[in-house]
């Protein structure tokens, strides 16, 4: 049995690069069900190195970072 006292193991997930839209779109609606009673830290938006890109905690204190990975263009 684990001891609770012990921190839980980090997590990490990976989504394949995609399309375009469709990926960008897709990832949104994936930070969307993952912040869906957690807490976004940083909401998901074009930065300066991703056309999507934030940060949140979801409801079982999992920590994700969801990215589109395409080039901004420009």
């Amino acid at each position: 049995m684990r001891d609770e006292t012990d921190p839980l193991p980090e997590l990490s997930g990976h989504l394949p690069r995609g399309d375009g839209d469709l990926c960008r779109d897709f990832r949104r609606e994936v930070f969307d069900t993952l912040a869906d009673g957690g807490q976004v830290r940083m909401a998901y938006k074009p930065t300066f190195r991703s056309p999507g890109f934030g940060t949140l905690t979801d409801r079982f204190g999992v920590h994700w970072m969801v990215s589109s990975t395409e080039p901004v263009e420009g």
